[in-house]
């Protein structure tokens, strides 16, 4: 063994805060997936609704549905390259 048990403690360690740090990217994101996708789909609903005349389309498959979902997560994965081109290096 080169490191010896310190070596070891400080990888363990090391992997434990990268696996809490995962875990809470992983929940932040969902949960803006979640918000956003709804905040997205209520502004395209009033969108269609006073442009077009359309009644409100709740609990229907539409594409105003998957047009807010397409959105949001493009701009979830436009944060994650954000997030991870300004991590430090060291």
């Amino acid at each position: 063994m080169e490191g010896g048990p310190l070596a070891t403690k400080g990888a363990s360690l090391i992997n434990l805060l990268r696996n809490i740090g995962a875990g809470i990217g992983l929940s932040l994101m969902s949960c803006l997936l979640v918000r956003n996708s709804t905040l997205e789909r209520s502004e395209d609903e009033h969108h269609h609704a006073q442009h077009f005349g359309l009644a409100s389309v709740q609990g229907r498959a539409c594409p105003t549905f998957t047009q807010a979902e397409f959105v949001v997560f493009t701009d979830n994965f436009k944060l994650m390259i954000f997030v991870s081109c300004r991590r430090p290096y060291w």
